[in-house]
């Protein structure tokens, strides 16, 4: 009857003993850490997103499948088909607030008012596509 839910960490530990006739106990300790990681889908919010430093909509947050079991990579191109940044998003508990768009271009410098094409790989795959609008 237990349930675990999406972003629960699970952790089990077992101590083993024998009980030998002649000599003392052999004992061991095993511990496991699982954590639950949530399933998503494809989705990027709020969308558009305002990155003008108001501290409201100022990043665009991505979802993806898989996101926290693999690594992956989000691509931002703009309509010209240049591309604008990418995002290295990690493995872990870290991936949901490494999928994030501030806005900017690989050096820093606020991209164009304008939409967006982005494109996210896991392991060289395609899983999602779409667009983002940046307004100011």
């Amino acid at each position: 009857g237990i349930q675990f839910f999406p972003g629960d960490t699970v952790l089990i530990s077992l101590r083993l003993c024998d009980l030998p006739d002649i000599c003392s106990s052999n004992c061991g300790f095993f511990q496991w850490k699982f954590l639950i990681m949530p399933l998503y889908g494809c989705s990027r919010f709020p969308n558009p997103f305002t990155p003008n430093g108001d501290n409201i909509h100022d990043f665009v947050y991505f979802r993806f499948p898989n996101m926290g079991y693999n690594e992956g990579k989000i691509y931002l191109y703009d309509v010209h088909n240049v591309l604008v940044n990418t995002i290295n998003v990690p493995s872990g508990g870290n991936a949901i607030i490494k999928a994030i768009w501030d806005g900017t271009d690989m050096d820093g410098n606020p991209a164009p008012s304008g939409v967006y094409l982005y494109v996210i790989e896991v392991d060289g795959e395609v899983v999602c596509t779409g667009t983002v609008t940046v307004a100011y």
